[in-house]
């Protein structure tokens, strides 16, 4: 299924149709070595349909897309937003440069939209996709360090036995009336930086990962033993976004 409001630029799309189409995108058409699995993926888009949804235009993408394909071809920052909870997981991608950005926003039922975004608004679409704002303090009281594999459930696959798991380990608190409840999601939001941006600095990686409750927010912090969790807000983790969003500084060689 494709949808494309010319107007707008937005393509409504199913999940097998974007992971073709991203593979396609990805694959190296000028070569006969490609991949199995790439061609595969790739073949998951039925250009037919591509063409008569006004996407693909004698088998190439359309011209007004060329700086969508180029985001998602080669990008700077891939940003990724993944939701977890008692009900439906979300996965949401974003792929930024510095002409423009293109996001793909998971709607639920394995539909997708795909649309621009402009980079310097990034890291307040970070937070639009969280479902983040306004919480009250004290959903935990203190700082609070527990076995890995029992808090990383609840990020990585969601349920509410899970988070009954984890409430069992919690002091008394709001939160911990929350996660019993079902009343919680957790949000863990990831940037990579293309190793091209700069050859002299080395590619980078960052995470921050957040446990969402109607009595506040707390955020996970690895140790080497262990996750601590936190209690945070937003103006703490609105600098943090900013932070991730950022390409790291080039060496001072390199500041003329």
């Amino acid at each position: 299924m494709i949808r494309y409001d010319a107007s707008t630029g937005v393509i409504e799309l199913d999940g097998r149709t974007l992971q073709g189409f991203l593979s396609w995108l990805a694959m190296d058409h000028s070569s006969c070595d490609v991949p199995d699995e790439v061609r595969a993926d790739s073949a998951l888009l039925d250009l037919s349909e591509a063409e008569r949804a006004g996407i693909f235009v004698e088998g190439r993408p359309a011209p007004e897309l060329a700086s969508l394909v180029e985001a998602l071809s080669s990008p700077w920052l891939v940003a990724a937003v993944e939701v977890t909870g008692t009900g439906e997981r979300a996965s949401h991608q974003i792929w930024v440069r510095p002409e423009g950005g293109v996001g793909v926003v998971d709607t639920g039922a394995g539909q997708y939209r795909l649309g621009a975004v402009l980079p310097g608004s990034l890291p307040a679409v970070l937070v639009r996709l969280a479902l983040w704002g306004p919480r009250p303090h004290g959903g935990i009281a203190d700082d609070m360090v527990l076995p890995l594999e029992l808090v990383d459930p609840v990020r990585t696959s969601g349920g509410q036995a899970a988070a009954d798991a984890l409430a069992e380990m919690l002091s008394p608190s709001p939160m911990r009336d929350d996660l019993k409840a079902g009343r919680w999601r957790c949000v863990t939001i990831t940037t990579d930086w293309s190793p091209a941006l700069l050859s002299d600095v080395p590619a980078r990686s960052d995470a921050i990962v957040v446990m969402d409750t109607p009595s506040g927010l707390a955020r996970y912090e690895p140790l080497p033993a262990g996750i601590r969790i936190t209690p945070t807000t937003m103006t703490a983790l609105w600098p943090e976004l900013i932070r991730l969003t950022q390409p790291a500084s080039p060496p001072p060689d390199r500041i003329s």
